[in-house]
């Protein structure tokens, strides 16, 4: 048994070639063309440095195995909030990305090892709790 398909048939259509323009910057006139696509004369002006933060490089301790070990995190303060940024690892010697995850404080609540010797804890994904 075939099953008979129905037959389409498409007119073609014919559109104008698309014209590239250079995109518009309504602020101070000036126009940032880094490839130099536009057509015409214009002023290239570079895009504006990005704000750096300043990171404040700290000593932290992690727990394996029962036993501390050193690190380092780097940290930024804001208002009442602790911001850690990023996570060094001794072994491979890199920096990790710790996506500026908010530090939280201590309490009786926690090991009396970790409430009596620190005043902030991190959960950093794939460390686990970091210790300053």
């Amino acid at each position: 048994m075939f099953a008979q398909l129905p037959f389409v048939s498409f007119q073609s259509v014919q559109a104008d070639p698309v014209q590239r323009k250079p995109p518009v910057n309504n602020n101070a006139g000036s126009l940032y063309d880094p490839l130099g696509l536009s057509s015409g004369s214009t002023v290239q002006t570079p895009p504006p440095p990005q704000q750096h933060t300043n990171y404040t490089t700290i000593q932290a301790y992690t727990i394996k195995n029962g036993q501390f070990h050193k690190t380092k995190i780097k940290v930024l303060e804001k208002g009442n909030n602790i911001y850690v940024n990023s996570y060094y690892d001794r072994n491979s010697n890199i920096w990790y990305n710790a996506y500026n995850t908010t530090a939280q404080k201590t309490t009786q609540y926690d090991p009396d090892v970790i409430y009596n010797n620190f005043d902030y804890k991190v959960n950093i994904s794939g460390v686990g709790y970091v210790y300053f």
